[in-house]
């Protein structure tokens, strides 16, 4: 929230950029991100996480650790679509 807040305000961008490379720092090695970091990665969490960085044009689709957001997403949806 902190990053889609600095991003929606039109902060500074060096702020901006520091709360993604936090974020980004964040991402679990399975691809996701989760609510804190004791807990494992959730689909919330990782959409969340995904929209704040293409909102705040840290990344892009194609990036690396977009992607693996993406991968972990696909692998846990179940089979209604749901997570």
């Amino acid at each position: 929230m902190k990053l889609l807040g600095l991003a929606w305000a039109r902060a500074d961008r060096a702020d901006i950029d520091r709360a993604a490379a936090d974020l980004l720092a964040r991402q679990h090695p399975d691809g996701g991100w989760s609510q804190i970091d004791s807990l494992e990665s959730d689909a919330y969490a990782t959409g969340q996480a995904m929209v704040a960085l293409l909102q705040s044009g840290a990344l892009e689709p194609s990036s690396k650790a977009y992607q693996h957001g993406v991968a972990f997403l696909l692998r846990n949806q179940l089979p209604d679509g749901s997570w």
